[in-house]
């Protein structure tokens, strides 16, 4: 693949490996933070620009997201058709040297009762002219029952989106609100596809994405681990991926961590793997740095940040009931585990009992009785009950799977709700 005669050869086996990275989110908009966050997860390959509303949308602010978190709100589509003024708006682009090719756009929404009925998609291409969803999509997602819709509009049949080398800017109108004050909220804006250097041939390393979201633990205690994905083609030699101090990295999805791991090329190629991360719990306060991947004469990196401070340890149970809106760290062992179908499992201290409760993931179906768990989310109300509500991080502090003890409570407090759990 290094002889000017294989050039060719070279090309088409690069364009068969990138495929096989097809749907590798290059870029997202999960609006996390507090109380919100605006910014982007980017590709190491991938720029991207800040999200924002149209100039004529309104009461623009942050609200509940779609399985917890944070979501991007505004109000002001009472327009009978797409309105200049009234989208929301995204733009990414590859970095120097690099070409992107679009495979999809997708985003979670929800409007209000009063909200917009339909959006269209469009983009810079054309100066915002051609609606790229061809058919408008009606928004069904209303907020009598509470939930979210995800749209997905593919992008990977249009030679427009392929091959970019430049900017582009993506615009989501919405109209057809029945009132001024009819909201529309977005959450998990990504945009997928494949990254390339613009010669075929040259060495490629990618990593998505390129910066982790901050970690926190207590003094001697892990972190919750997050992860990036890296892969390569065209390389000259192994990948050695190394952490800074107060860091460690597996590659084997959290089973065995160390402060540098390597992976082997084989032909040239890493395919695409997850590299777990977490903060070790030494020394204490701010703890930021930079991991490295190296493999021969190409490297990206990942920044880090986080904190190792007994305030990041979890409250009360007891504190967290009286926290309300509030996305808190709790710590207990579990009284009710899959005997709910998993997705709503209890746990228990010392001060009271909790619900907690995921959309998408059967948490409850990894525990057992008497496991001692530690829980992050947003504290809320469900039929007068507090519960956690989206769990953010979810850690398995043991599983000696110690019987709870029976604590003997009052009537008053049994109806009270304190003891739930």
């Amino acid at each position: 693949m290094k002889h000017v005669l294989q050039v060719l050869l070279a090309a088409s086996v690069w364009l068969m490996t990138v495929t096989g990275f097809a749907q590798t989110t290059l870029v997202q908009w999960n609006f996390e933070g507090a109380p919100g966050s605006l910014t982007a997860a980017a590709a190491s390959t991938i720029t991207a620009d800040n999200a924002a509303f149209g100039s004529e949308v309104t009461n623009v602010t942050f609200v509940a997201g779609n399985g917890g978190g944070r979501a991007y709100t505004g109000t002001g589509w009472n327009v009978t058709s797409p309105d200049a003024n009234k989208y929301i708006q995204i733009s990414l682009g590859p970095v120097a040297s690099y070409t992107m090719a679009l495979s999809q756009l997708s985003f979670d929404e929800q409007r209000s009762g009063t909200g917009p009925t339909t959006w269209v998609l469009r983009s810079s291409l054309d100066n915002f002219t051609a609606d790229i969803n061809t058919t408008p999509t009606s928004t069904t997602s209303p907020t009598s029952n509470g939930s979210f819709t995800s749209r997905v509009v593919s992008l990977s049949a249009n030679t427009a989106f392929q091959n970019l080398s430049a900017p582009i800017t993506f615009r989501i109108y919405g109209y057809g609100a029945s009132g001024p004050g009819g909201t529309w909220r977005f959450d998990n804006i990504q945009v997928s596809g494949t990254t390339g250097p613009s010669d075929p041939t040259a060495p490629l390393l990618s990593v998505i994405p390129g910066s982790l979201p901050s970690f926190a633990t207590v003094p001697g205690t892990p972190s919750t681990a997050k992860s990036y994905t890296i892969s390569g083609v065209n390389l000259t030699g192994d990948l050695t991926i190394t952490a800074p101090t107060g860091y460690e990295v597996s590659k084997d999805n959290g089973t065995s961590y160390a402060t540098v791991q390597t992976l082997t090329q084989s032909g040239g190629t890493i395919a695409s793997t997850a590299i777990s991360v977490r903060l070790t719990g030494a020394g204490s306060g701010a703890v930021n740095g930079t991991i490295t991947n190296v493999a021969g004469a190409v490297s990206q990196n990942v920044t880090v940040s986080g904190s190792v401070d007994v305030s990041n340890g979890p409250v009360s149970i007891a504190t967290a009931r009286g926290q309300a809106g509030t996305t808190v760290i709790i710590q207990g062992r579990v009284t009710v585990s899959s005997q709910f179908g998993g997705k709503l499992f209890y746990i228990q201290d010392a001060t009271g009992g909790i619900a907690v409760y995921d959309p998408t993931t059967s948490y409850g179906n990894q525990v057992q009785l008497g496991d001692l768990v530690q829980v992050s989310g947003p504290v809320a109300l469900f039929q007068g009950k507090k519960e956690i509500n989206g769990v953010i991080t979810f850690l398995k502090v043991n599983d000696t799977n110690q019987p709870v003890t029976p604590q003997v409570i009052t009537v008053t407090q049994l109806t009270s709700g304190a003891f739930e759990g």
